[in-house]
């Protein structure tokens, strides 16, 4: 009996890192607001095999609604500024994202995969997939958003029916 309450006991000491590390939405929205400045790097829709970066800008506020509020700055060549919004809402019990673009009609809901905390490392990742559209053909789209400490990743990928998943676009933020 002696061993079996020593091996409870030290189940329950190993869980306690695993509890540590659960995530709430409302910790990963705060995580992502701020201001951040970095770069966006694309695919080329011309010429896939060309690659893309300009300076962006990403300011990300608290939402009425709940979540955040991102606009983005992109800096296109002299005198060229293209900007952009989007909510970025993940739900209550954390199953899903709404990530739509301020001017977009219907909802972009992602069903997230895995919403994970490292409590060593300091990083929250978040990675989230729905069924859409790339280049004008079905797909399924992944967004991988990765906040550690001053840094934020965001990569999408797409997967086209019958292929593997494949780069579409990253930014690589610093909050400032």
């Amino acid at each position: 009996m002696t061993h079996v309450r020593f091996f409870v006991a030290t189940l329950q000491v190993l869980a306690l890192p695993l509890a540590a590390q659960s995530i709430t939405p409302a910790s990963v929205h705060s995580a992502i607001v701020g201001h951040w400045a970095g770069t966006l790097e694309y695919k080329d829709y011309r010429d896939p095999t060309k690659r893309v970066t300009l300076p962006t800008i990403l300011d990300a506020v608290p939402a009425l609604e709940g979540g955040a509020a991102l606009r983005f700055i992109y800096d296109d060549g002299p005198g060229k500024t293209v900007t952009g919004g989007d909510r970025f809402i993940l739900s209550a019990d954390g199953g899903t994202l709404d990530w739509t673009g301020v001017k977009q009609q219907v909802p972009e809901i992602f069903h997230v995969v895995s919403l994970l905390r490292n409590n060593e490392a300091g990083t929250i990742q978040l990675v989230a997939e729905r069924e859409g559209q790339d280049d004008d053909k079905p797909a399924t789209l992944r967004e991988t958003i990765t906040i550690a400490g001053t840094e934020l990743t965001i990569l999408k990928e797409v997967r086209p029916t019958g292929t593997d998943f494949s780069f579409r676009h990253v930014y690589h933020l610093t909050r400032q």
